[in-house]
């Protein structure tokens, strides 16, 4: 069993709807990352199928 812990990414849950606000909050909150972006769902997909007994930080480095 893992715990995939998962930093800000790209889904209606957290993007505003209005697209100028979408896109500041793109902006801002990639900025954070190490890699300048928002996560994808398909980010949280891969090397968590053959761990266990470990979390799984999936948040692009975080600055803050």
């Amino acid at each position: 069993m893992i715990a995939l812990a998962p930093g800000p990414v790209a889904t209606d849950m957290i993007l505003p709807r209005d697209p100028g606000a979408r896109s500041r909050f793109e902006a801002e909150v990639g900025a954070e990352t190490i890699f300048g972006r928002l996560g994808v769902p398909e980010d949280l997909v891969g090397a968590s199928a053959f761990m266990s007994g470990r979390p799984v930080f999936v948040d692009g480095g975080m600055l803050r």
